[in-house]
């Protein structure tokens, strides 16, 4: 992995707290915004009695004949186990099921179900109005619940009997490059105006070893906690700017001027073969946005895995652990940091080379195509279900050619100088 060369500029940002559960944090400057949409309350069992149709019916699961057997061992018993000997997620025993559902009246799907060693167990479902659920049964009683409804982006959390309701939930918190944030950037860029991006307040910029730049808002912008502890698990939590990067890089790295295809073509001029060679650069990576969010200690796994994406408790737990975040198979023990997405541009050009007999037996440059941030592309990356933070390529106008059409157009350019200079390459060199 590429070391990163980080020249700052200090900006911090007033945090403050938000009933008894996230870190706020809300920033706004000409380049980056930053807004904590979540709210959380602090609600009564009555006022969320809605939420009960989302149980489990214990009374149906457990015939009058089977009193003396636990509701984890009954859903144990409606389950197949899965061979998870693999298994980075330990101590967890897997199983799945298609009769449990019957006793769910609002579910549609399992997803999971999971068994601890000594904290009971957990299952995981969708429900048929699309909200997810998870919840917790230890020695034949509900511990905890975590509901999320999509459409309202709501999120209800039921532990010890205590209520807490979460709003724009998954909205999170959310740092934005402005529109004008990004013209600026991108103009500076252009003129490799280093001194002028990095006087820009909230703005990092970062170099590698290899002199690629990268531009990130500034550490302190996006959350307050930093817990930077990295891992070489595939599952890998994100939890601070330089992660958020370097698992980009890890997976799509910068690259200037490799060569991408080659081809042997006929000049129209010269009646005779000729190779082209056609080059790429992907680099000056900005980060255009992100979203993630700060829990405070006692935060439930529950909870944490349905704010990145519905994830499995098992999963969660590697997550955390991969960044050395204190918990136990139930909650954390301290505060703690982590992103759920993140997206970035990049600028990009294509080089056209034309191999000349004509006068420096070289390969001479007939074409070059620039492409800014604002089109050349993108990546966009989140939580796949395996808990694997992942990238994918979102190609631009960079793209919209392939290397054989500028291949072509390279060489036709060769041929026009050719046949306005009497055969001679003249307004190309190498």
């Amino acid at each position: 992995m590429k070391k990163i060369t980080i020249l700052v500029l200090s900006f911090l940002v007033l945090i403050t707290t938000v009933g008894a559960t996230f870190v706020y944090a809300e920033e706004s400057n000409d380049i980056y915004t930053v807004v904590n949409y979540t709210t959380v309350h602090d609600v009564s069992l009555e006022e969320c009695s809605e939420y009960n149709r989302y149980n489990l019916n214990e009374s149906a699961l457990l015939s009058d004949q089977e009193q003396d057997i636990t509701i984890e061992d009954k859903i144990v018993e409606l389950s197949v186990l899965v061979d998870d000997s693999d298994s980075v997620y330990s101590p967890y025993t897997i199983y799945n099921s298609v009769y449990l559902n019957q006793y769910i009246p609002m579910c549609r799907t399992v997803r999971f179900i999971e068994k601890t060693q000594n904290d009971g167990i957990y299952v995981g479902y969708t429900a048929i109005d699309d909200a997810e659920v998870v919840f917790r049964y230890k020695d034949n009683r509900l511990m905890e619940r975590s509901i999320y409804i999509p459409s309202s982006d709501e999120a209800v959390v039921f532990f010890d009997n205590v209520v807490k309701l979460y709003t724009n939930f998954r909205k999170g918190i959310e740092c934005k490059l402005t529109e004008s944030g990004a013209a600026m950037l991108e103009e500076l860029m252009d003129e490799e105006n280093w001194d002028g991006i990095n006087a820009l307040p909230g703005v990092e910029l970062l170099l590698d070893d290899e002199g690629n730049t990268f531009i990130e808002p500034e550490r302190q912008t996006m959350f307050g906690y930093s817990n930077n502890t990295q891992s070489n698990l595939d599952v890998t939590g994100i939890t601070n700017n330089t992660q958020l990067l370097n698992s980009l890089i890890a997976e799509f790295p910068p690259y200037t001027k490799v060569l991408k295809d080659y081809y042997s073509m006929q000049s129209a001029y010269l009646h005779a073969g000729r190779t082209v060679r056609v080059y790429e650069t992907r680099n000056n990576y900005i980060r255009t946005s992100s979203t993630g969010q700060n829990f405070v200690e006692d935060t439930l796994l529950t909870a944490i895995g349905i704010y990145l994406g519905n994830l499995n408790i098992s999963v969660v737990d590697a997550i955390l652990t991969s960044v050395s975040i204190l918990h136990n198979i139930t909650k954390i023990f301290e505060p703690a940091t982590l992103y759920k997405s993140g997206n970035y541009s990049y600028s990009g050009k294509r080089h056209g080379y034309v191999y000349d007999t004509t006068v420096y037996n070289d390969y001479v440059l007939t074409l070059t195509l620039s492409y800014s941030n604002s089109n050349a592309g993108g990546f966009a990356g989140g939580y796949l279900s395996n808990g694997v933070f992942d990238w994918v390529h979102q190609s631009g106008t960079l793209y919209n050619t392939t290397y054989y059409d500028n291949a072509v157009v390279a060489l036709g350019r060769y041929d026009v100088d050719l046949a306005t200079y009497g055969g001679i390459c003249t307004s190309y060199a190498p």
